[in-house]
């Protein structure tokens, strides 16, 4: 007999379904680095930015338009009368010009001793000066840099300003020298100055004292001790004791006759010394006639006691 055909089995028609399979998503493409470009740089300005503004139509007051440099070199060779001088050649000529102040305070300014004996002359006033003090010509630019510190109002000059202009001179520089000796510069503080009565023959201020001069020409040696025997009254008044010098010896002199001390006739030394004239001071004591009778120069001690002249040992006129 034949096999008998299997029998249908019923499926459920829940089962036959089928979901629709859900499409599956496509991969994505990997990530690409993407570099950002560099920032510009900034630039940085290390000045603020200039803000421009209106340029004045009218100078300011005081301002000077339209001079040259030129123009403001001639103006200034006019205020001290240089005449063409080339400013790095030296010093000024001073020699015989009316502004020769002008030019020494300038040199102070820039001292030369070099270029100072290039220029071969010196003030006229200076020279005298040095005539008078029997200092040798090699002085001349010592006195012009001390006498142009004081025009600039300084105290003085230093040791080593003084020596450098005098080629190295450490004694004089030291005040172990001439300028010293002669009590024509000060050397007791740190700064070297001229002495009082230096400055005011350089300024041609009268010295102190009395200045006579007479019809004849003194015949006293200088150096040896004289006394003039003078009443009270003469005796007293400076300017009445200079007048009897000059009538009585002859010459030029000046006469100071106020209470002396060591310091003062020493002044009064330098003042007559200056002047070209004798000295003549009025003694009272002992020591100050030693003094006079002991100076280097043209002297004269009036007394009123010829025993005080004796006593000193001085030879009365």
């Amino acid at each position: 007999m034949p096999a008998a055909a299997p029998a249908a089995v019923a499926v459920p028609a829940a089962v036959l379904s089928v979901a629709p399979v859900a499409a599956l998503p496509m991969p994505l493409p990997m990530p690409v680095a993407v570099t950002a470009p560099a920032p510009l740089p900034i630039a940085v300005s290390a000045a603020p930015p200039s803000i421009p503004t209106a340029l004045p139509t009218q100078p300011s007051s005081g301002a000077i338009t339209g001079v040259s440099l030129t123009q403001r070199l001639d103006a200034w060779r006019a205020r001290v009368k240089i005449d063409g001088r080339q400013e790095g050649s030296g010093p000024l000529r001073f020699a015989t010009r009316d502004n020769w102040r002008d030019a020494v305070a300038l040199f102070a300014k820039n001292p030369d001793a070099r270029a100072f004996e290039r220029e071969g002359a010196v003030p006229a006033r200076i020279a005298t000066l040095l005539t008078r003090m029997e200092l040798a010509s090699s002085f001349a630019v010592a006195i012009v840099h001390l006498y142009g510190s004081y025009l600039q109002g300084d105290p003085g000059i230093s040791r080593v300003a003084l020596a450098r202009v005098l080629d190295g001179n450490w004694l004089e520089a030291l005040g172990q020298g001439e300028l010293a000796r002669r009590g024509v510069a000060d050397f007791s503080s740190h700064m070297v100055g001229l002495m009082p009565g230096v400055l005011r023959f350089l300024d041609e201020r009268v010295p102190h004292g009395s200045v006579a001069r007479g019809s004849a020409d003194e015949t006293l040696v200088a150096g040896e001790p004289h006394a003039l025997v003078v009443d009270a009254a003469v005796w007293a008044d400076a300017s009445a004791l200079a007048q009897h010098a000059a009538a009585t010896v002859g010459g030029t002199w000046l006469a100071v006759a106020d209470k002396m001390s060591g310091a003062a006739v020493e002044a009064a030394a330098l003042d007559a010394r200056l002047a070209g004239a004798g000295l003549i001071v009025a003694g009272s004591d002992v020591a100050v006639v030693r003094q006079v009778a002991g100076l280097d120069q043209l002297a004269i001690v009036a007394v009123v006691d010829a025993a005080l002249a004796t006593a000193a040992g001085l030879r009365i006129l």
